[in-house]
Formats: C-alpha cells, structure tokens, sequence
C-alpha cells in the first residue's frame, strides 16, 4: 500500500465514521492466526533490509552501532583538540573528517534496500 492510498483511505473512514482512534491490526503468530490490535507509537521513514529471521523475509534497518562508536570518537578527538599545536589541530581535523566520512558511509542504505514508512505499534499496557 502507497501512502497516497493509506491518506484516501483514512479519509473516506473519517468522512464514514468520524475521527476515530487508529490502532494495527496483526496476525499474532500463533496456531490460531489470532488478530491482535496494537496500539501506533511512531511513524517515520525507514528503510528495510533482507533478514532470514523475519516472517516477510524483511527487516528494519536499525543504525549501526558503529556509526555510535564513531561519533564518540569524534566526540573525544574534537575535546583533545582544544590546547594542541596546529599541527597537532590539523591532524586531528583529518581524523575527524575521516571518521565522519565513515559514518556517512554506513548511513547511506544500499541500493537494493527499499525505503519506507514505517508504522511502529506496541501491545497496549495493561
């Protein structure tokens, strides 16, 4: 389903039926194929990657750790910057931009992965 259509849906149901509260509706998994009603936490825009361990065969893209472990190096490096000579400045500049390249690599999705909008749901707390 396109966003377009989900938007043209949603508004024939309010015009049908009011502004009403939004939930998903999921099969649970089980022998039964129960129809559970979560509650919507987030949408946002995601992008999915093949994963064995899914039923659909897709995944959420999740970021990386790495990309984590890079920023606080650059967090620490850009910190023992401050009183260095110039030289020492610039060297440390140059493995900034390095690290910071490198993080930019590991955000950009591959070509085979599509993205999409993802709509995140909970089991309601009881």
């Amino acid at each position: 389903m396109k966003a377009s259509d989900l938007i043209d849906t949603l508004k024939q149901m309010i015009d049908e039926h009011g502004d009403q509260e939004v939930w998903l509706g999921s099969d649970y998994g089980d022998i039964s194929h129960t129809h559970q009603a979560l509650s919507i936490e987030d949408v946002r825009g995601a992008v999915l990657e093949d994963n064995a361990y899914s039923h659909s065969g897709l995944a959420v893209a999740e970021p990386d750790e790495e990309i984590e472990e890079i920023e606080d190096e650059i967090r620490r490096l850009r910190v023992i910057r401050l009183g260095r000579s110039k030289e020492e400045q610039a060297e440390i500049d140059r493995d900034v931009e390095r690290l910071q390249q490198q993080a930019d690599e590991l955000r950009t999705p591959d070509e085979d992965n599509e993205t999409v909008i993802l709509i995140t749901a909970y089991r309601p707390r009881n």
